[in-house]
Protein backbone atom coordinates (compact mmCIF):
# COMPACT_ATOMS: atom_id res chain seq x y z
CA UNK A 1 0.00 0.00 0.00
CA UNK A 2 1.10 3.41 -1.09
CA UNK A 3 0.96 5.62 2.28
CA UNK A 4 2.87 8.40 1.20
CA UNK A 5 3.10 10.39 -2.13
CA UNK A 6 6.50 12.72 -1.92
CA UNK A 7 5.61 15.68 -4.22
CA UNK A 8 8.31 17.10 -5.88
CA UNK A 9 8.56 19.91 -8.39
CA UNK A 10 12.21 21.03 -9.75
CA UNK A 11 13.88 24.11 -11.81
CA UNK A 12 17.16 25.23 -12.15
CA UNK A 13 18.28 22.69 -9.15
CA UNK A 14 20.73 20.02 -11.15
CA UNK A 15 23.24 20.50 -8.08
CA UNK A 16 20.25 19.71 -5.40
CA UNK A 17 17.94 17.44 -6.73
CA UNK A 18 20.09 14.22 -6.42
CA UNK A 19 20.70 15.06 -2.41
CA UNK A 20 16.99 15.34 -2.45
CA UNK A 21 16.22 11.75 -4.03
CA UNK A 22 18.61 10.39 -1.73
CA UNK A 23 17.12 11.50 1.26
CA UNK A 24 13.78 10.06 0.15
CA UNK A 25 15.51 6.79 -1.25
CA UNK A 26 17.84 6.36 1.82
CA UNK A 27 14.68 6.28 4.32
CA UNK A 28 14.43 2.36 5.95
CA UNK A 29 10.69 2.07 4.80
CA UNK A 30 9.96 -0.39 1.01
CA UNK A 31 9.48 1.28 -1.61
CA UNK A 32 5.88 -0.21 -1.98
CA UNK A 33 4.73 1.72 0.70
CA UNK A 34 5.71 5.20 -1.12
CA UNK A 35 6.30 7.04 -4.15
CA UNK A 36 7.64 10.05 -5.66
CA UNK A 37 6.26 12.05 -8.06
CA UNK A 38 8.60 14.64 -10.01
CA UNK A 39 7.56 17.79 -11.86
CA UNK A 40 9.38 19.07 -14.39
CA UNK A 41 8.08 23.16 -14.44
CA UNK A 42 9.82 23.35 -17.57
CA UNK A 43 13.88 23.46 -15.83
CA UNK A 44 16.34 25.16 -17.95
CA UNK A 45 19.00 22.74 -17.05
CA UNK A 46 20.41 18.97 -16.76
CA UNK A 47 17.68 18.43 -13.81
CA UNK A 48 15.63 16.06 -15.49
CA UNK A 49 18.26 14.12 -16.26
CA UNK A 50 19.38 13.44 -12.87
CA UNK A 51 16.01 12.54 -12.34
CA UNK A 52 15.77 10.00 -15.44
CA UNK A 53 18.52 8.46 -13.84
CA UNK A 54 16.75 8.43 -10.41
CA UNK A 55 13.82 6.55 -12.22
CA UNK A 56 15.85 3.96 -14.13
CA UNK A 57 16.82 2.46 -10.62
CA UNK A 58 12.90 3.03 -9.14
CA UNK A 59 10.13 1.81 -10.32
CA UNK A 60 7.79 4.34 -7.82
CA UNK A 61 9.41 7.19 -9.32
CA UNK A 62 7.26 8.89 -11.80
CA UNK A 63 8.16 12.15 -13.87
CA UNK A 64 5.39 15.02 -15.37
CA UNK A 65 6.67 17.56 -17.87
CA UNK A 66 4.93 20.54 -17.96
CA UNK A 67 4.44 22.06 -21.26
CA UNK A 68 4.60 25.68 -19.45
CA UNK A 69 6.29 27.23 -16.46
CA UNK A 70 3.40 27.28 -13.58
CA UNK A 71 6.54 28.13 -10.60
CA UNK A 72 5.81 26.22 -8.00
CA UNK A 73 2.71 26.66 -6.89
CA UNK A 74 1.20 25.03 -10.44
CA UNK A 75 3.36 22.24 -10.46
CA UNK A 76 2.75 21.11 -6.86
CA UNK A 77 -0.99 20.98 -7.95
CA UNK A 78 0.47 19.11 -11.16
CA UNK A 79 2.17 16.61 -8.78
CA UNK A 80 -1.08 16.26 -6.03
CA UNK A 81 -3.24 15.52 -8.92
CA UNK A 82 -1.41 12.38 -9.69
CA UNK A 83 -0.68 11.25 -6.00
CA UNK A 84 -2.13 7.98 -5.35
CA UNK A 85 -1.01 7.77 -1.52
CA UNK A 86 -2.98 8.39 1.45
CA UNK A 87 -0.88 10.99 2.41
CA UNK A 88 0.97 13.63 0.50
CA UNK A 89 4.28 15.67 1.39
CA UNK A 90 5.46 18.75 -0.36
CA UNK A 91 9.33 18.36 -0.78
CA UNK A 92 11.23 21.60 -2.00
CA UNK A 93 13.79 19.85 -4.79
CA UNK A 94 16.96 21.87 -2.71
CA UNK A 95 15.88 20.54 0.53
CA UNK A 96 15.61 17.16 2.25
CA UNK A 97 14.29 15.18 4.58
CA UNK A 98 15.13 14.22 7.72
CA UNK A 99 17.41 11.14 8.10
CA UNK A 100 15.06 7.82 9.26
CA UNK A 101 12.40 10.06 9.68
CA UNK A 102 9.87 8.33 7.63
CA UNK A 103 9.07 5.14 9.64
CA UNK A 104 8.13 6.65 12.67
CA UNK A 105 5.84 9.14 10.34
CA UNK A 106 4.20 6.35 8.84
CA UNK A 107 3.76 4.55 11.94
CA UNK A 108 1.90 7.41 13.39
CA UNK A 109 0.12 7.82 9.85
CA UNK A 110 -1.21 4.12 10.84
CA UNK A 111 -2.14 4.36 14.26
CA UNK A 112 -3.87 8.07 14.05
CA UNK A 113 -5.04 8.32 10.58
CA UNK A 114 -4.80 12.14 11.03
CA UNK A 115 -5.60 14.70 8.75
CA UNK A 116 -2.68 16.17 9.13
CA UNK A 117 0.23 15.62 10.86
CA UNK A 118 2.88 18.34 11.93
CA UNK A 119 6.83 17.93 12.78
CA UNK A 120 9.51 20.38 12.89
CA UNK A 121 12.30 21.18 10.51
CA UNK A 122 15.89 22.50 10.70
CA UNK A 123 18.03 24.69 8.56
CA UNK A 124 21.21 24.39 6.61
CA UNK A 125 23.84 25.50 4.44
CA UNK A 126 25.37 24.22 1.59
CA UNK A 127 28.19 22.79 3.52
CA UNK A 128 25.40 20.58 5.27
CA UNK A 129 26.03 23.04 8.69
CA UNK A 130 23.28 22.90 10.64
CA UNK A 131 21.93 26.57 11.07
CA UNK A 132 18.20 26.26 13.19
CA UNK A 133 16.63 23.71 14.58
CA UNK A 134 12.84 24.80 14.58
CA UNK A 135 11.17 23.79 17.58
CA UNK A 136 7.26 24.96 16.82
CA UNK A 137 5.32 21.38 16.90
CA UNK A 138 5.44 19.72 20.40
CA UNK A 139 4.97 16.09 20.66
CA UNK A 140 1.40 15.01 21.59
CA UNK A 141 -0.24 11.76 21.94
CA UNK A 142 -3.71 12.52 20.54
CA UNK A 143 -5.39 14.46 17.67
CA UNK A 144 -6.94 17.62 18.21
CA UNK A 145 -9.31 19.78 16.16
CA UNK A 146 -7.36 22.04 14.22
CA UNK A 147 -8.51 25.41 15.58
CA UNK A 148 -7.74 23.88 19.03
CA UNK A 149 -3.85 22.42 17.83
CA UNK A 150 -3.22 26.09 16.73
CA UNK A 151 -4.97 27.59 20.07
CA UNK A 152 -2.78 25.35 21.90
CA UNK A 153 0.59 25.43 20.34
CA UNK A 154 1.00 29.75 19.51
CA UNK A 155 -1.86 30.57 21.50
CA UNK A 156 -4.19 33.58 19.73
CA UNK A 157 -0.97 35.33 18.62
CA UNK A 158 0.03 32.35 16.47
CA UNK A 159 2.92 32.39 14.10
CA UNK A 160 1.70 32.73 10.93
CA UNK A 161 4.55 32.38 9.22
CA UNK A 162 5.60 29.05 10.90
CA UNK A 163 2.28 27.72 10.01
CA UNK A 164 2.38 28.50 6.11
CA UNK A 165 5.55 26.48 5.96
CA UNK A 166 4.25 23.74 3.35
CA UNK A 167 6.63 21.43 3.98
CA UNK A 168 6.66 20.68 7.56
CA UNK A 169 3.52 19.05 7.42
CA UNK A 170 1.87 15.50 5.67
CA UNK A 171 -1.92 15.95 4.54
CA UNK A 172 -3.73 13.07 3.94
CA UNK A 173 -4.86 13.15 0.78
CA UNK A 174 -8.62 12.97 0.49
CA UNK A 175 -8.91 15.09 2.97
CA UNK A 176 -7.18 18.06 0.62
CA UNK A 177 -9.84 16.83 -2.04
CA UNK A 178 -12.70 17.10 0.60
CA UNK A 179 -11.57 20.78 1.33
CA UNK A 180 -11.14 21.92 -2.35
CA UNK A 181 -7.92 23.63 -1.46
CA UNK A 182 -5.04 24.33 -4.42
CA UNK A 183 -2.13 26.44 -4.76
CA UNK A 184 -2.09 30.08 -6.44
CA UNK A 185 -0.25 29.20 -10.02
CA UNK A 186 2.27 31.55 -11.48
CA UNK A 187 3.26 33.34 -8.63
CA UNK A 188 6.01 33.59 -6.34
CA UNK A 189 4.66 33.59 -2.85
CA UNK A 190 2.56 30.42 -3.05
CA UNK A 191 2.15 28.73 0.02
CA UNK A 192 1.13 31.77 2.37
CA UNK A 193 -2.71 30.75 2.95
CA UNK A 194 -2.14 26.66 2.26
CA UNK A 195 -1.00 25.19 5.36
CA UNK A 196 -2.89 27.46 7.31
CA UNK A 197 -6.71 26.77 5.98
CA UNK A 198 -5.34 23.03 5.72
CA UNK A 199 -5.17 23.67 10.14
CA UNK A 200 -8.27 25.79 10.11
CA UNK A 201 -10.19 23.53 8.81
CA UNK A 202 -8.98 20.30 9.79
CA UNK A 203 -10.36 17.43 12.43
CA UNK A 204 -7.65 15.74 13.08
CA UNK A 205 -4.14 17.24 13.73
CA UNK A 206 -1.45 15.02 15.01
CA UNK A 207 2.19 16.36 15.68
CA UNK A 208 5.66 15.02 16.75
CA UNK A 209 8.36 17.10 18.10
CA UNK A 210 10.47 14.91 15.29
CA UNK A 211 12.65 16.76 12.79
CA UNK A 212 11.43 15.59 9.49
CA UNK A 213 12.25 18.46 7.30
CA UNK A 214 15.60 20.22 6.05
CA UNK A 215 15.28 23.66 4.92
CA UNK A 216 18.61 24.27 2.56
CA UNK A 217 19.59 28.44 3.02
CA UNK A 218 19.98 28.75 -0.74
CA UNK A 219 20.94 31.88 -2.60
CA UNK A 220 19.36 31.48 -5.72
CA UNK A 221 15.89 30.36 -3.70
CA UNK A 222 13.00 33.20 -3.63
CA UNK A 223 12.79 33.29 -0.01
CA UNK A 224 16.67 34.16 -0.12
CA UNK A 225 16.64 36.62 -3.52
CA UNK A 226 14.36 38.54 -1.42
CA UNK A 227 15.79 38.89 1.69
CA UNK A 228 18.76 40.02 0.17
CA UNK A 229 18.59 42.12 -3.45
CA UNK A 230 14.46 42.55 -3.33
CA UNK A 231 13.79 42.79 -6.82
CA UNK A 232 10.87 45.01 -7.65
CA UNK A 233 8.45 42.19 -8.35
CA UNK A 234 9.00 40.02 -5.21
CA UNK A 235 8.56 43.25 -3.54
CA UNK A 236 5.32 43.46 -5.16
CA UNK A 237 4.21 39.69 -5.35
CA UNK A 238 4.79 39.86 -1.14
CA UNK A 239 2.90 43.08 -0.42
CA UNK A 240 -0.07 42.73 -2.79
CA UNK A 241 -0.48 39.22 -4.14
CA UNK A 242 -0.03 37.39 -1.00
CA UNK A 243 -1.46 40.01 1.08
CA UNK A 244 -4.60 39.65 -0.82
CA UNK A 245 -4.16 35.64 -0.44
CA UNK A 246 -4.32 36.63 3.38
CA UNK A 247 -7.25 38.72 3.29
CA UNK A 248 -9.29 36.40 1.46
CA UNK A 249 -8.56 33.81 4.03
CA UNK A 250 -9.41 36.02 6.88
CA UNK A 251 -13.21 35.90 7.32
CA UNK A 252 -12.54 32.20 6.99
CA UNK A 253 -11.83 32.26 10.49
CA UNK A 254 -14.00 32.24 13.18
CA UNK A 255 -14.36 35.32 14.81
CA UNK A 256 -12.45 35.93 17.97
CA UNK A 257 -8.78 36.95 18.41
CA UNK A 258 -7.39 34.18 15.58
CA UNK A 259 -9.14 36.42 13.11
CA UNK A 260 -7.70 39.32 14.23
CA UNK A 261 -4.60 38.09 14.37
CA UNK A 262 -4.86 37.03 10.84
CA UNK A 263 -6.42 40.79 10.43
CA UNK A 264 -3.01 41.88 11.87
CA UNK A 265 -0.98 40.02 9.19
CA UNK A 266 -2.86 41.44 6.50
CA UNK A 267 -1.91 44.87 7.72
CA UNK A 268 2.12 43.33 8.03
CA UNK A 269 2.00 42.38 4.00
CA UNK A 270 0.01 45.77 2.46
CA UNK A 271 2.41 47.79 4.55
CA UNK A 272 5.76 45.32 4.08
CA UNK A 273 6.46 47.81 0.88
CA UNK A 274 7.72 50.32 2.99
CA UNK A 275 10.67 48.99 4.03
CA UNK A 276 11.79 46.92 1.21
CA UNK A 277 11.45 49.83 -1.14
CA UNK A 278 14.43 51.08 1.52
CA UNK A 279 16.34 48.05 1.03
CA UNK A 280 16.41 47.99 -2.74
CA UNK A 281 18.15 50.10 -5.34
CA UNK A 282 16.77 52.94 -7.47
CA UNK A 283 16.30 50.59 -10.49
CA UNK A 284 13.99 48.56 -8.67
CA UNK A 285 12.57 51.07 -6.94
CA UNK A 286 11.31 52.90 -10.21
CA UNK A 287 10.11 49.23 -11.55
CA UNK A 288 7.82 48.70 -8.28
CA UNK A 289 6.39 51.66 -8.71
CA UNK A 290 5.45 51.34 -12.45
CA UNK A 291 4.13 48.20 -11.63
CA UNK A 292 1.59 49.97 -9.08
CA UNK A 293 1.29 52.60 -12.22
CA UNK A 294 0.04 50.11 -14.21
CA UNK A 295 -2.39 48.15 -11.87
CA UNK A 296 -3.46 50.91 -10.23
CA UNK A 297 -6.98 50.08 -10.50
CA UNK A 298 -6.71 46.62 -9.25
CA UNK A 299 -4.80 47.43 -5.89
CA UNK A 300 -7.26 50.03 -4.59
CA UNK A 301 -8.66 47.20 -1.85
CA UNK A 302 -5.36 47.59 -0.21
CA UNK A 303 -6.13 51.34 0.82
CA UNK A 304 -8.04 51.06 4.02
CA UNK A 305 -5.25 48.95 5.78
CA UNK A 306 -2.20 51.36 4.70
CA UNK A 307 -0.39 53.38 7.83
CA UNK A 308 0.05 56.95 7.40
CA UNK A 309 3.59 56.53 5.60
CA UNK A 310 1.93 54.25 3.53
CA UNK A 311 -0.45 55.82 1.79
CA UNK A 312 2.38 58.35 1.40
CA UNK A 313 4.16 56.64 -0.73
CA UNK A 314 1.45 55.17 -2.74
CA UNK A 315 -0.50 56.90 -4.85
CA UNK A 316 -0.79 57.12 -8.73
CA UNK A 317 2.21 59.35 -9.01
CA UNK A 318 4.65 57.21 -9.17
CA UNK A 319 7.65 59.19 -10.07
CA UNK A 320 6.82 61.34 -6.94
CA UNK A 321 6.67 58.01 -5.14
CA UNK A 322 10.36 57.26 -6.38
CA UNK A 323 11.61 60.67 -4.62
CA UNK A 324 10.01 59.97 -1.72
CA UNK A 325 11.11 56.47 -1.45
CA UNK A 326 14.85 57.97 -2.87
CA UNK A 327 14.84 60.72 0.23
CA UNK A 328 14.02 58.11 2.35
CA UNK A 329 16.07 55.95 2.07
CA UNK A 330 18.75 58.19 1.93
CA UNK A 331 18.06 59.42 5.33
CA UNK A 332 17.05 55.72 7.11
CA UNK A 333 20.58 54.37 5.16
CA UNK A 334 18.84 50.89 5.00
CA UNK A 335 21.17 48.13 3.39
CA UNK A 336 19.54 44.53 2.04
CA UNK A 337 19.98 42.08 4.48
CA UNK A 338 23.25 39.77 4.11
Amino acid sequence: MVYVSFVVPFYGVEKFIGQCLDSIYNQAVPETEFEVICVDDCSPDHSRDIVLQYQAKHSNLSLIINQENLRLGGARNVGFNHAKGEYVWYIDSDDKIADNCLVEFIGLLKQYKPDILAFNFRRFNNDNKVIMEGKSHPQNKSCLPGISYIKQTWGTGYVYYIMGYVWSYLYRTQYLKTIHIDFPEKVLWEDTVYAPQALFEAEKVLSTDKIGYCYRVNSQSITEIYNTSHPAEYIYQYAFVAGKDVMNFAPQIPKGELQDACWLMVKRYFNSFVIDLMRTSHKERKRFYEMVHNNWNDLQFVRPYLTVLSRCLFTRWHLWNLLAADILAGIYQIRPRS
